[in-house]
């Protein structure tokens, strides 16, 4: 058995995860040294410097909210003398073996416009439907027809609102949607095209220890329908349909702020609609990243701004420093 004294931060990640995730790894290259988030100091271990060792950190009970103790980790070590148990000790409040919890870093993200191309999805359905002749400019009105419906039925699901965008539409051009096709809208949902640089950028950003959480306007289907095709693991979704209120209206914030109990601080809002996400995240005091993809000008300013999620870890690192 090897103790190891490890620092606070290395804790944190530990708390409110599945039974037996993986979690970190700490890299061991020379006698009293690790590298990792935070710093920490294996004691007890005698290796050269040239050894390469890595320690993967395993839960096997999770506890939300508290600190985590040694009962509840377990950790394996391979190497050139793999494999070894290494028995986690330390000094809190809890006694040995107990180490405190510590807020977790959150990007939380808009879907559509952001993730996935909520224009091009829309305006080829709308060109299927009304020819692609007119496409652009029923699209535009959509634009405006949306965010009415939005406000006047909160409670309504997303392919309701979109349902009863596309037959406002249909009766300003003077025509009635074909038989069938009211859902047309929501039934191409999970087909929309992803950006190119969306998986690898949110890849990174979860390499870095952020946890990622998606506040959409829409259904628990759609989301959970897109975020496997972006296949980058969220912690997190949030619909408008199960909050009863689409933003730019507080709720999906209120609800992500009593589901995950993390302070502003620990807290970047990532988002393509200055006027659904990065207007209420300034009123809420939440730091934003606008997604600013068709070069637009609008005020409130965000906190950062970039063209597309190229360079996003970068940038949530700046805001939110790693532990």
């Amino acid at each position: 058995m090897i103790p190891i004294a490890a620092a606070v931060p290395y804790f944190h990640t530990l708390t409110a995860r599945a039974r037996g995730t993986t979690v970190m790894s700490w890299r061991y290259h020379a006698p009293g040294c690790v590298t990792a988030p935070a710093t920490a100091t294996p004691t007890g271990l005698a290796c050269p410097p040239v050894t390469l060792v890595t320690f993967t950190i395993t839960i096997c009970r999770a506890h939300p909210g508290r600190s985590m103790t040694g009962r509840d980790v377990r950790a394996t070590a391979a190497g050139p003398s793999a494999p070894v148990m290494l028995r986690l000790s330390g000094a809190s409040p809890r006694g040995e073996g107990a180490f405190p919890a510590m807020e977790p870093r959150w990007a939380t993200f808009d879907c559509y416009g952001t993730l996935v191309d909520w224009n091009a999805g829309i305006q080829a359905e709308l060109g299927r439907l009304f020819g692609a002749a007119d496409s652009g400019e029923l699209l535009a009105r959509y634009h405006v027809i949306e965010p009415r419906v939005q406000r006047e039925h909160p409670g309504w699901s997303y392919r309701a609102v979109m349902a009863a965008v596309l037959s406002e539409l249909a009766s300003q051009a003077g025509t009635v949607l074909p038989p069938g096709e009211d859902d047309a809208l929501g039934g191409s949902l999970p087909g929309w095209p992803v950006f190119p640089e969306v998986p690898g950028a949110l890849a990174e950003a979860r390499e870095r220890g952020w946890r990622l959480a998606a506040l959409s306007n829409s259904d628990r289907d759609l989301i959970e329908a897109s975020l496997q095709v972006i296949g980058v693991p969220f912690d997190l979704a949030i619909v408008a349909s199960e909050v009863g209120s689409y933003k730019p209206a507080p709720g999906h914030w209120r609800a992500f702020d009593a589901a995950t109990g993390i302070g502003r601080s620990r807290h970047v809002h990532v988002a393509q609609s200055h006027f659904h996400d990065i207007v209420p995240a300034h009123d809420l005091g939440i730091r934003s990243i606008w997604i600013n993809r068709l070069g637009e000008r609008a005020d409130p300013a965000p906190t950062r701004e970039l063209p597309d999620l190229a360079g996003l870890a970068d940038v949530l690192d700046e805001l939110v420093p790693a532990a």
